[in-house]
């Protein structure tokens, strides 16, 4: 198998084929957690210990653990018994949470709106309550210290704001209050990673200002052999919605290198 970016280029893989299509998520996560790091041992060296993750990092570190070893021991060993915040309402913090659970952890969902604005699906939501999960809604977090676990939450109300769709949630004062968690995952969304950006632009594909892939209606980037679909041309963040545009760019390549 080979590893891209490390046994292979992306400039090897469009010299090497009449097109390229790209359909590698969106998988930074967006962080806006303030967060104290004080890992330290004893004898004051690093632990080396992150007690804040990426929800989709994880569940895909997981899964190739699962693949290369059948069980997945090894985060069962971390997991098992311990505090685990996970911040977020879509499909990626319903995976991860009944993922943990399953390895043996208590988890927290903590969601800034209510249950009726939570865009995951409906399905995933209420398997992870028969799984009890934990679930804070209306809360949002304020800091959260890696070193001694303390968490600080606070409470939120739901107002409508002008031409929005979605209540906004807004930071009630003085509602603050704190809680421990071991680890604290992030499922808040995600971007284009700024490492692969960069290497986008090494081969001429344009991106916005956000690293996205930018497409013409035939879903072809800058670089004529290349097309892109999916999380990583700002698609809508679904499955189907990724699946759909494989489907469609590849009957615009069929025409573009045959016709």
């Amino acid at each position: 198998m080979l590893r891209f970016g490390k046994d292979i280029s992306l400039e090897q893989i469009i010299n090497d084929f009449d097109a390229v299509y790209i359909s590698v998520g969106a998988n930074e996560p967006n962080n806006t957690l303030n967060k104290t790091t004080e890992n330290t041992s004893k004898n004051g060296k690093n632990s080396g210990i992150k007690k804040v993750l990426s929800g989709n990092k994880l569940l895909e570190e997981i899964n190739i653990e699962k693949q290369e070893n059948s069980l997945d021991i090894k985060y069962k060993e971390i997991f098992e018994g311990k505090n685990v915040a996970v911040n977020g309402g879509g499909n990626v913090a319903m995976d991860v949470s009944r993922t943990l659970k399953r390895l043996g952890a208590n988890v927290t969902i903590i969601y800034r709106r209510s249950l009726n604005e939570m865009p995951a699906a409906v399905d995933e939501i209420e398997e992870a309550k028969k799984e009890n999960i934990e679930f804070l809604f209306q809360n949002n977090i304020v800091s959260y210290n890696e070193t001694n676990g303390e968490m600080e939450l606070i409470k939120t109300e739901l107002i409508k704001k002008e031409n929005e769709q979605r209540l906004t949630p807004i930071n009630i004062e003085n509602t603050n209050y704190k809680r421990q968690f071991d680890y604290c995952i992030l499922a808040t969304g995600s971007k284009p990673s700024k490492e692969f950006s960069s290497i986008l632009k090494k081969s001429d594909i344009e991106t916005d200002e956000k690293g996205y892939i930018k497409v013409n209606e035939n879903y072809q980037t800058s670089n004529q052999k290349v097309f892109a679909g999916g999380d990583i041309i700002k698609s809508k963040q679904t499955v189907a919605n990724a699946s759909y545009d494989g489907r469609e760019a590849a009957k615009k390549i069929i025409k573009a290198c045959y016709i």
